[in-house]
């Protein structure tokens, strides 16, 4: 190993504690989480327009089907009135509505399965968030407001009489089971 390889080594390894100690955990933790939530926000946000997008492509399919409903209205009055011109005519309308209907159920099915994807990507995304939120107390030491003080001390004894009284309680229990 060359001379200046080791020094080389040596101040990379310097630069790292450096930066170690100028990044604050605390500080990290919680820019990850904002940027966690973020996310989480902007796919709700790409859901809600999927959402909207699959309720618009619903609306042309209910219009598509009335459409092709008053075309064979109008192919019956044409059959009545034996205008085979004027039937065809309804008839190219009724399938190009059908071909239309039929495209958008397509575009309906592949908005929702994609809304249904990003809403299971969303609801792990958010459980990963609360697990780490759940943990933060424990990292930066801070305590939660839901979690009483753990205490570090040794658990306190239990008095003799708390165990006699205990005692008798539980014996006094028991007799009245039996009876």
């Amino acid at each position: 190993m060359t001379l200046m390889m080791r020094i080389s080594r040596l101040f990379k390894a310097d630069m790292h504690g450096l930066l170690d100690l100028l990044e604050e955990p605390e500080a990290v933790l919680k820019q990850a989480i904002r940027d966690m939530k973020s996310e989480i926000e902007q796919g709700e946000l790409a859901l809600a327009e999927r959402r909207q997008r699959e309720t618009q492509l619903r609306s042309a399919a209910a219009h598509s089907e009335s459409a092709i409903n008053a075309c064979e209205e109008q192919i019956d009055i044409a059959f009545e009135a034996q205008n085979d011109g004027l039937a065809r005519t309804f008839i190219r309308k009724k399938l190009e509505t059908e071909h239309r209907l039929q495209a958008t159920m397509r575009a309906i099915a592949a908005v929702a399965a994609e809304a249904d994807t990003m809403q299971n990507k969303l609801r792990d995304q958010q459980a990963q968030l609360d697990a780490i939120l759940a943990q933060m107390p424990l990292h930066t030491g801070e305590q939660s407001h839901a979690d009483p003080p753990v205490s570090s001390a040794a658990p306190a004894g239990v008095a003799e009489e708390d165990v006699e009284a205990a005692f008798l309680r539980e014996k006094r229990n028991r007799a009245e089971g039996r009876d």
